[in-house]
């Protein structure tokens, strides 16, 4: 916790005869994280081997589409360890053989099903004709007349009659008739004016009707045979998949493994007998990997364990408990820490339910999340993403809950939690035109000021966390010596807050009490100046070496140049946290607003309507101002915190994996 799990970078030494049984720990393992070796190797050759596994995969996957295989529950097949070629071999004869067959079935499918959409067409086509009363062998040309027939869009049906009365003057007769959404139309004109009605046709987008069969009881014959041809077809692939679908399962998983396994051998190392395998490992899986890596090797392998170098780049694999798990989500959107820097997962998960339960203070509402967040966590089971995010909004909901009971807000209503302080005796009164309440601890729209004061006190501990964790940060880096710009920041820091507090009477807890107590005069040489001369100090240390006049000018500059920034950086971010207190106090005036809508004569005594508002409303405010709730709250942990001390410059770790869902290796 705060800090990413300890990693140990490893190198084995392993003969060629061994490799793939210890490829195969190494993925059962799911512990390390597989590099390139870049230096001293041989080239090694995995094009013709991985080109027969893409392929075999093809297959694979045209049997599961062909055969409609699901993905299901089977129990497990034992799979003796053999070398990848052996695997292949014998999977490429198994999948190429029932490829073939139900190749062959696909095909005779495919082809009478093109043949039973012509007969499907033809028949529809006939089925029109006749309805005109109209004989499909009268259709083409003859010795004196030229008759054709189609479809074509209702809008061109005048224009089809305007243009053919100018091609054919009057020897023509053009019938018609609706069909759904085309029209059905009939021309019949002379032979010789066949080419130019056909010119006209094709300008008018005319389907004509391509007739292969005239005989409308030959083609209801046919289509009873497709039928039953096609459901001896079905039955059996039916019997295809009934017979080989484990085989197929258990086929695709072996393929996948080998693809993957031969690929990730393409960043070993290799001389003539001898493999290198680089990779990193979680310190705590060291004495596991050695145990299983010498078992498998039958010891001919050498590894090695090496202590990670101060510039290198280690992977990050974040090391939390696992309630605060879901929010390493959050982290990861900004980025991963770096080896040697503080992982800020720990504090986020109690800052960032804290903070949106500021803002969004309401039992029911809070309630409404909470129940979101848990429906996501058991409807999604399994998917890790809908998992964190369920988590996520449970915290913030319970943290809403707890800050809806301390407001005294239900939905919005005030009253109903008020009657139950009032008979417990506890919490503050507050009067209002329309009578008294109560809360447990304040009202956001009658302690507005005392609100702002909290929130910008949440925020001066929150960035003061962001300032203690930058100071050991450095120290983890530099050593003790850089520490003092950290802790003057921090120092600077309280006392430009405490003079705020003091200038514009701002109720910050602690804050205003130390301002209350001295005077300005002592607040501003013990919080500003002695830690402006801490950094100037800090700064005249780090870059006065070896001694100069011009540095010493250039330090003083930069130095002050630092405070300045640093003074308008604190003031900008403090003002930021002050939008907590405003958005809670939104939260409670929109509620507010809703209900004295209802409360309006006309809307009030329509009981439906009132309902509908109400329950309108809250929808509303659960939505649109809970996403911006939620929004502002990444907001200022992103911005307003994490550029206090987060680099974020990690890279992610990713072990070498090998999922066995259907099979299991056996000696």
């Amino acid at each position: 916790m705060f800090k990413p799990l300890q990693m140990r970078r490893i190198r084995i030494l392993v003969l060629d005869s061994y490799l793939d049984r210890v490829m195969n720990v190494l993925g059962k393992l799911r512990s390390v994280q597989i590099t390139e070796v870049k230096e001293g190797k041989k080239e090694i050759s995995r094009e013709k081997i991985l080109g027969r596994y893409s392929s075999l995969l093809n297959s694979i996957y045209y049997l599961i589409d062909v055969l409609k295989i699901r993905d299901e529950e089977i129990e497990r097949v034992s799979v003796p360890e053999k070398s990848s070629e052996e695997y292949l071999n014998e999977m490429e004869k198994n999948i190429n053989k029932i490829a073939e067959e139900a190749e062959s079935i696909s095909e005779r499918l495919e082809k009478i099903s093109g043949e039973k959409e012509i007969l499907k067409s033809n028949e529809f086509a006939l089925n029109c004709l006749n309805s005109l009363g109209i004989n499909a062998g009268w259709l083409g040309t003859s010795d004196f007349l030229y008759v054709t027939a189609g479809f074509l869009d209702p809008g061109d049906v005048e224009e089809l009659k305007l243009r053919v009365r100018e091609t054919t003057k009057e020897d023509h007769i053009i019938l018609t008739e609706s069909f759904k959404d085309r029209i059905l139309a009939i021309v019949v004109t002379l032979k010789g004016h066949q080419n130019d009605v056909e010119g006209v046709l094709k300008g008018l987008r005319f389907d004509a009707l391509e007739l292969t069969n005239k005989d409308l009881r030959e083609i209801k014959e046919r289509l009873e045979s497709i039928k039953e041809i096609e459901d001896r077809l079905h039955k059996d692939l039916d019997r295809i998949r009934d017979e080989h679908s484990k085989d197929i399962l258990v086929a695709k998983e072996m393929a996948q493994i080998e693809k993957n396994t031969q690929e990730m051998v393409l960043n070993l190392g290799k001389t003539d007998r001898v493999y290198t395998i680089n990779g990193w490992i979680p310190a705590r899986e060291v004495d596991n990997l050695v145990r299983e890596v010498r078992e498998a090797s039958d010891g001919c392998a050498v590894i090695r364990i090496y202590e990670p170098e101060p510039d290198e780049m280690v992977p990050v694999l974040l090391d939390n408990p696992k309630p605060f798990k879901p929010f390493e989500s959050i982290t990861e959107m900004f980025g991963l820490p770096s080896y040697n820097e503080i992982d800020p997962t720990p504090i986020i998960a109690i800052t960032f339910p804290l903070i949106f339960g500021l803002m969004f203070g309401d039992v029911g509402h809070g309630a409404v999340l909470a129940l979101a967040g848990l429906g996501m966590i058991f409807l999604k089971k399994g998917n890790e993403s809908y998992w964190n995010f369920g988590m996520v909004l449970l915290y913030c909901g319970i943290f809403a809950i707890i800050f809806g009971f301390l407001y005294g807000s239900i939905f919005g209503n005030e009253e109903i939690l008020s009657g139950l302080y009032e008979d417990l005796g506890i919490g503050h009164t507050y009067t209002t035109p329309h009578g008294e309440f109560r809360t447990l601890w304040m009202s956001p729209t009658h302690n507005m000021m005392e609100l702002f004061g909290i929130a910008l006190f949440v925020g001066v501990l929150h960035m003061g966390l962001g300032l203690i964790a930058s100071a050991v940060n450095k120290v983890r880096e530099s050593g003790l010596s850089s520490i003092i710009p950290s802790l003057g920041k921090l120092w600077f820091f309280c006392g430009e807050v405490t003079i705020i507090a003091l200038i514009f009477r701002f109720p910050i807890p602690l804050f205003i009490q130390v301002a209350e107590m001295y005077p300005l005069s002592d607040i501003v040489l013990y919080g500003i100046c002695i830690p402006v001369a801490l950094m100037l100090i800090s700064e005249l240390i780090h870059e006065l070496h070896p001694f100069g006049v011009k540095k010493l000018l250039g330090a003083v500059g930069t130095g002050l140049f630092d405070v300045f920034e640093t003074s308008s950086m604190f003031l900008s971010n403090t003002i930021s946290y002050s939008r907590i207190g405003i958005l809670a106090v939104i939260h409670a005036m929109m509620m507010m607003a809703i209900y004295k809508i209802c409360s309006m004569e006309m809307i009030s005594n329509i009981f439906i309507l009132s309902i509908m508002i109400v329950v309108g409303g809250n929808i509303l405010v659960l939505v649109l101002e809970g996403l911006i709730v939620f929004i502002h709250t990444i907001r200022l942990h992103f911005y307003e915190w994490f550029t206090k001390f987060y680099g974020a410059g990690g890279i992610k770790y990713s072990p070498f994996i090998i999922e066995r869902r259907y099979t299991e290796l056996t000696d």
